[in-house]
């Protein structure tokens, strides 16, 4: 049975430390890899370093609800992945990025991505749940989420979605 564990925010998670089995430094989330290919995109690989060919596997993640993305190997058995012709990278791919709203019908900037956790078979996995387009997630992502007061949150569901230009 799948268990809800929590929401997080692309631009909570971005820069976070990626910690080993063994509690050791690997890296920090610089960015995520999505497959789009209908329904909810599931995160399938991690960005954590300049090189754009240093992919984790999203697999290999054993938490991903804390201040730090714990992997469930130590780094002598983590192997790197490279990013397939059908996946994309959220931050760069998504982010301050004009998309189309078909429910609204107009066209919007993604300011975060609204994320969600669950957990399977004592397995965490991320996907995509939304774009936050309203000014509380561009404040968010810049540290000043606190002067959003009452502003309200802003989501357009991933289903309504569609990028105008493409990959």
């Amino acid at each position: 049975m799948q268990k809800h564990i929590a929401e997080i925010y692309f631009s909570q998670l971005r820069g976070r430390r990626i910690i080993d089995s063994k509690g050791h430094t690997f890296g920090k989330v610089k960015d995520i890899v999505t497959s789009w290919s209908g329904g909810l995109p599931i995160i399938t690989g991690i960005l954590y370093s300049e090189e754009l060919d240093k992919l984790i596997s999203a697999d290999m993640v054993q938490n991903w609800n804390g201040k730090q993305v714990i992997l469930a190997e130590p780094s002598e058995n983590i192997k790197t992945i490279q990013i397939s012709h059908q996946e994309l990278f959220v931050g760069k791919w998504l982010l301050d990025n004009q998309v189309i709203d078909f429910k609204g019908y107009k066209v919007v900037r993604v300011n975060d991505i609204l994320l969600s956790c669950d957990e399977q078979n004592e397995k965490q996995r991320l996907s995509i749940i939304a774009a936050d387009v309203g000014i509380r997630g561009l404040l968010r992502r810049i540290g000043l989420e606190f002067l959003a007061g009452s502003l309200e949150k802003k989501y357009i569901s991933w289903q309504h979605i569609t990028p105008l230009e493409k990959r």
